[in-house]
């Protein structure tokens, strides 16, 4: 298996894991790499049909896709590839005719660059349950996020949830950033990096991607990955990361 599938792989089963620790997702899996996935959390990308594969089967999007559009949450169609006429054609027939690209990156041991102490004045504390409302406080002013939708993407239990590690970056005891790690085999999967608004620039985003990054790698894990913001790509880029794919949304 390439390292493209094995991060795909991983992603997926973890998006599975999380839905499973907050309430019974919806899930089915195709025989092609399709596959649906209901998590009921009101984020687009958290809910739809995915492709875990390259290859796609029309039929399977389809049926699935029917499924989803049931759904009363947000929903989206994936690919892995450039999306065929075929796939194009089934997402607008459910309404689904806006497409977000996304880079894939991975980063192995040997290619991670470190930010040195440009971060200074960050504290970086692991968190569960207990740091919840200080993980939560972060995170909802980094993606400028209502609370209560926050709270729905990372109820307490995904703090203490075996495989995975949440991070909160504190400037003078107050908590300004988080990052959250979660592993798959030997790869760990790099998500919710966000920085309040005030205290962006000061490297706080690249300290906790890296705490994350090296904690994994120090555990075993031999690389890895994330999905890139726009924003987020030429930092990324800096610390090592490489686009392996890019990933279509269709919402």
């Amino acid at each position: 298996m390439d390292l493209s599938d094995a991060v795909a792989d991983a992603y997926f089963a973890g998006l599975r894991r999380l839905s499973e620790a907050v309430a019974p997702p919806v899930s089915r899996q195709g025989d092609r790499g399709v596959e649906l996935l209901l998590s009921g959390v009101p984020l687009s990308r958290l809910n739809g049909v995915f492709h875990r594969r390259r290859e796609t089967d029309p039929g399977e999007v389809d049926r699935f896709a029917a499924t989803a559009a049931r759904a009363e949450v947000p929903w989206t169609i994936q690919t892995r590839v450039e999306p065929s006429r075929a796939t194009r054609e089934i997402a607008a027939k459910w309404g689904r005719t806006e497409q977000e690209r996304t880079p894939t990156m991975v980063c192995r041991p040997a290619d991670l660059t470190s930010a040195g102490d440009e971060a200074a004045g960050l504290t970086v504390r692991v968190v569960g349950s207990a740091g919840h409302d200080d993980f939560l406080t972060a995170m909802a002013a980094g993606f400028e996020m209502p609370m209560e939708v926050t709270a729905d993407i990372m109820p307490p239990q995904l703090l203490d949830l075996s495989g995975a590690t949440a991070y909160v970056g504190y400037v003078a005891g107050r908590p300004v950033a988080t990052a959250y790690g979660i592993r798959g085999g030997d790869l760990v999967g790099v998500m919710n990096v966000a920085t309040e608004p005030a205290a962006r620039r000061r490297g706080y985003g690249r300290a906790l991607t890296e705490r994350v990054v090296r904690d994994a790698f120090a555990d075993g894990a031999v690389a890895a990955y994330l999905h890139a913001s726009d924003e987020g790509l030429s930092l990324y880029r800096a610390m090592g990361f490489r686009t392996v794919e890019t990933w279509t949304y269709f919402v």
